[in-house]
């Protein structure tokens, strides 16, 4: 490694996050950062957790299904800091993996989704 070379970025809390909750986003949107949420037992129970073949976006897939068990709760208060790689090379890379696995963790969001109220349905 080189001395006094930087390898993180440390970021300022995007403006994207810092808006208030809305389920509709969350479908269409990865707006969460991965330790944001604060959430109970009862929902790891209910929904499970990460799914172990997501290799990205396991986080946005999770949220997903947790806020089916209600709605999260805006708090205007910067918890955590993350940093992302300095290299730019790097940072392009990242992004180009989570774009590929946009879509594909997408359609598992609404196939959740689906299995979820297919069995609260028969729950009823």
């Amino acid at each position: 490694m080189n001395e006094g070379v930087p390898t993180e970025r440390m970021h300022l809390l995007p403006a994207g996050h810092k808006q208030p909750y809305s389920k509709a986003r969350l479908m269409n949107e990865n707006f969460i950062p991965i330790q944001a949420i604060l959430f109970s037992r009862e929902l790891y129970e209910k929904y499970g957790g990460f799914h172990e073949e997501l290799s990205a976006l396991e986080d946005w897939n999770l949220w997903v299904r947790y806020a089916q068990g209600g709605d999260f709760i805006y708090v205007p208060k910067v918890t955590s800091v993350y940093r992302t790689p300095w290299d730019l090379t790097e940072q392009n890379q990242r992004q180009k993996q989570l774009d590929a696995a946009y879509d594909g963790v997408s359609a598992k969001n609404i196939a959740d989704i689906s299995k979820f109220a297919n069995l609260e349905r028969h729950e009823d």
